[in-house]
């Protein structure tokens, strides 16, 4: 992610390879445990954390999978209201592109290329430049993606779910660490401005430090912001697939 490229790449992403190694110059989506109890705080919390409501509540989810390592930090957590309604508009226009009956009477293949369908909604939606997700088929199973550079992977058994909301997620997740890019590197300014910016380069100056512990890595800016914004972009699509098939 931007100057988290002083990360030392690696080509080998097999689950053989120790952790370390997995971070590719960006980061990567992980399932999580419970979290630990320990209490954590951020030093930017007045701009995020507040009157917005939890990014998205377990029991909204479509599936059971749900990254429950993260859940505390994100009940503490807001996303600014202009990345609030971008996520919005995303998870609605790919509920209109992906919907859940067509994922689940696909291919593998057609499932790839709902995945690119996803991706177009996502680029357009936050409009970032980044070229289409690529298929990972080594990664270890609690590894859902990683970014590198502007390049987002995702782990290939993610396709197999018999609901997309897993890998439209962790799209979401990466190619928000593409735009979190862009504002760290002054190609566009954050929605609350400087303080905005402030809080996403404190995550990235500790982000190889806090990657070493889950809770640490749960709690870093970068982390809370992208898992937020793919939370609050899957929680539109579940919604906008509901109220379609109420009508």
């Amino acid at each position: 992610m931007g100057a988290l490229d002083k990360v030392k790449d690696s080509d080998d992403a097999t689950s053989d390879a120790p952790r370390e190694s997995r971070w590719f110059g960006g980061s990567s989506r992980d399932l999580f445990g419970p979290a630990s109890s320990h209490p954590k705080e951020n030093s930017l919390d007045p701009l995020h954390h507040g009157s917005q409501g939890s990014p998205m509540e377990t029991e909204s989810a479509g599936h059971d999978i749900r990254f429950d390592g993260r859940d505390r930090a994100l009940d503490s957590f807001s996303l600014d209201p202009q990345s609030s309604h971008d996520a919005k508009v995303v998870g609605e226009a790919i509920a209109q592109n992906v919907p859940v009956q067509e994922w689940a009477g696909a291919s593998v293949a057609d499932r790839v290329r709902l995945c690119d369908s996803a991706y177009r909604d996502i680029s357009s939606g936050m409009a970032i430049e980044a070229p289409p997700p690529m298929l990972e088929f080594a990664l270890p199973d609690e590894t859902l993606g990683f970014t590198r550079g502007r390049d987002v992977h995702y782990n290939a058994r993610q396709l197999d779910e018999p609901s997309p909301q897993s890998v439209i997620e962790t799209l979401a997740h990466e190619y928000r660490h593409v735009w979190q890019q862009d504002v760290l590197s002054g190609d566009r300014q954050h929605p609350l401005g400087k303080d905005g910016t402030s809080w996403l380069a404190e995550g990235q100056q500790r982000y190889d430090q806090d990657s070493d512990d889950f809770d640490d890595y749960a709690w870093n800016p970068m982390e809370l912001d992208a898992e937020a914004f793919a939370r609050q972009v899957s929680r539109a699509y579940n919604d906008y697939q509901e109220d379609s098939n109420e009508r």
